[in-house]
């Protein structure tokens, strides 16, 4: 999350982006989804601190958090073997993911 928000406010000072524009977080990971999506306390300290600050840049508008399947994961195509590289070329080629 903090690489994506760094990116995003240096592709802004460059005007490549529209000044605070939303960066769109996805995960197939479906317990973080929820986690970000409640106000429910986790037991470990460190993840409660990781939480915390990504529930705040979802309150204030500064990301948004998108659930997709494993499948449409176009991150393991550089860390898993095996995995297809058609999804990551295509979103690649289109400038687009879809969610």
């Amino acid at each position: 999350m903090d690489t994506a928000q760094f990116v995003s406010q240096l592709a802004e000072e460059f005007q490549v982006i529209p000044p605070e524009s939303t960066v769109t977080m996805i995960t197939d990971s479906r317990s973080l989804f929820d986690a970000s999506n409640t106000s429910t306390q986790i037991r470990e300290r460190r993840l409660r601190v990781e939480m915390s600050a990504i529930r705040e840049s979802k309150e204030t508008g500064e990301i948004r958090i998108a659930w997709t399947s494993g499948q449409n994961q176009l991150a393991d195509t550089l860390t898993k073997k095996g995995a297809s590289p058609l999804a990551l070329l295509k979103a690649i080629g289109d400038g687009r993911i879809e969610v």
